[in-house]
Parts: C-alpha cells; sequence; structure tokens
C-alpha cells in the first residue's frame, strides 16, 4: 500500500464505537501517512475530553453514528471549539444530501469506509495537504428537491458559501469541471459537490439555471415549468 509519508500532523484521533474500525483507520494515519500518535476514543464524550486536554491534536475522524455525538450537531460543536482540527467523517452512509449537510458543516473529508485501502490512503493525504476529500460515487449527480424556489430578489440574497461562489464564477466563465478544480486547487468531486448545492441553493437543475438567476433572467414561475430536458437541448454542458 506504499511507504509512509511525512506531513505536520503528528497527533490524530479516531473516533468510532467499533474497536475493529477504529484500529483499522489508526494503522493508516500511523504506518502509512506518518503520524506519530493516533489515540482512539469509542464516544463523543471521550474524544472531546482527549481533544481538551492536548491542544496539539491536529486531525480527528469520526462516525456520523459515534455514540453520544449526535450527528451533524456533534461535527457542529467540533467546528466551533477546534476552528484548526482538522474533521474527517468515516461513515457507511451514501446519501449525497448528508454528505452536502456535513461538508456545509465544516468538514474537510468525507471517507466511506467500503473505500479501498489505496483509495482510503489517498483521501487522507489530500485531507493532510489542506485539500477537501469527497467520494465521486456521492457527488456524480446533483441533488435535487422540491423545495420552495427563491424569487429573482430573493436569489440575490442567498447565501452560498466562499468556496461555493468560487465555483460559481468559474462556471460562469464556461469552465469545466476539470478546469475549475485545477484553478481552485481541489478534486474534481470536490468541484460537482459544491455545484450541486449551488444549484439546490438556487432552485435550479442545471448550469444554465445557475447563470440564468444569477443574471435575473429566470423567474420562479419559468423555473418551476421548465423542464430539465428542455434545459439540455439548448445547452450542452461541458463535463
Amino acid at each position: 500500500m506504499g511507504t509512509a509519508v511525512t506531513h505536520v500532523s503528528t497527533l490524530a484521533l479516531v473516533a468510532d464505537t467499533h474497536f475493529l474500525t477504529s484500529a483499522g483507520i489508526a494503522e493508516i494515519l500511523h504506518h502509512h501517512l506518518g503520524i506519530e500518535t493516533v489515540n482512539c476514543a469509542a464516544d463523543f464524550r471521550t474524544a472531546c475530553a482527549l481533544l481538551a486536554a492536548d491542544p496539539a491534536y491536529t486531525m480527528i475522524t469520526v462516525d456520523l453514528s459515534l455514540t453520544g455525538m449526535n450527528g451533524l450537531h456533534g461535527i457542529r460543536q467540533l467546528r466551533s471549539a477546534y476552528p484548526a482540527l482538522h474533521i474527517v467523517i468515516v461513515s457507511d452512509q451514501t446519501n449525497q444530501a448528508a454528505m452536502l449537510s456535513a461538508l456545509a458543516a465544516g468538514i474537510h473529508g468525507y471517507i466511506l469506509k467500503d473505500m479501498d485501502a489505496a483509495a482510503m490512503i489517498g483521501a487522507f493525504k489530500l485531507v493532510l495537504e489542506g485539500k477537501i476529500f469527497v467520494p465521486n460515487c456521492v457527488s456524480d449527480t446533483p441533488a435535487w428537491t422540491n423545495t420552495p424556489q427563491p424569487t429573482e430578489d430573493e436569489a440575490t440574497e442567498i447565501s452560498l458559501t466562499a468556496r461555493q461562489r468560487d465555483v460559481v464564477q468559474h462556471l460562469r466563465k464556461g469552465f469545466s469541471n476539470k478546469e475549475i478544480a485545477r484553478a481552485l486547487d481541489i478534486s474534481e468531486s470536490t468541484v460537482k459537490v459544491h455545484m450541486a448545492a449551488a444549484f439546490r441553493q438556487l432552485g435550479v437543475h442545471n448550469r444554465v439555471g445557475v447563470i440564468a438567476v444569477l443574471d435575473g433572467k429566470m423567474s420562479r414561475a419559468t423555473r418551476a415549468r421548465t423542464p430539465e430536458w428542455a434545459d439540455r437541448r439548448r445547452i450542452a454542458v461541458r463535463a
């Protein structure tokens, strides 16, 4: 699975209710990513106590179903208490909406438990390099729900994250996903995730809709009655 690499991180915490999972992740972090010390916690309370006792922790991996964490509520607690801490979710949940919500809560990576060892090592490397990792399988199709869509006036007030605005700005310039990833120094799958989140925030299906809403050319009523196939016929979206 490759040789170990040295990173700035020297102390990490693995928080998972299941011992075998914790041991496996700890093995990867220590022997394959060069993190000197990896401690484990079987519940959220223990994880918080360990973090509070030593400010040297630079990364924590957590399972969304960790005992006592209460899902994303616990993630937000960690982000608020330790803003410099790299937070990585290691989960078997592949629901895209859940993953987008986790990104919005401030995580740095979303790693699936069924990834092979090489892919998991690569994902952790990206996080340790200061990038955000998300798997392709949860970013291929934009999330879309039948939630109320914003009016033109509301669209200008929608709060996109800084990274979503960066992606949208490059999208408006006609950049492909690969070009946006290169320009922003993030993975292509991460571009897809931020784009999907922007689609959902703006109440549109695709790139054409984003541009139309931001340029004030599409009303709520128009967006509601325009089928996806019509948009696809008007423009070939660059992959």
